[in-house]
């Protein structure tokens, strides 16, 4: 099997999560995961942006996501279309 590693940054008042690292010694990749902007929604604490950063030895890519409107237990309905020329990045 694989073998991770796996560091939280917490929240010293709260204890949410505030950054989650997930790294894999074998190969030097990792994927960092870092919350911002909490916010409370149905009694929750969720976060408004996520920040991905996907690091290899040599490379390395990036996400934000920003949730403009948020529910917890909803039905959603996400529509997409996937382009003919699409060709899947390997990691």
């Amino acid at each position: 099997g694989v073998a991770f590693q796996q560091n939280l940054w917490l929240d010293a008042g709260s204890y949410r999560i505030e950054e989650n690292l997930l790294y894999e010694p074998a190969s030097g990749r990792s994927l960092r995961a870092i919350y911002h902007n909490t916010a409370t929604v149905d009694g929750r604490q969720l976060p408004g942006e996520i920040s991905l950063v996907f690091t290899e030895p040599g490379a390395q890519a990036s996400l934000r996501m920003r949730y403009s409107r948020t529910s917890i237990n909803e039905p959603q309905a996400m529509r997409f279309s996937i382009p003919g020329n699409y060709r899947p990045i390997n990691f």
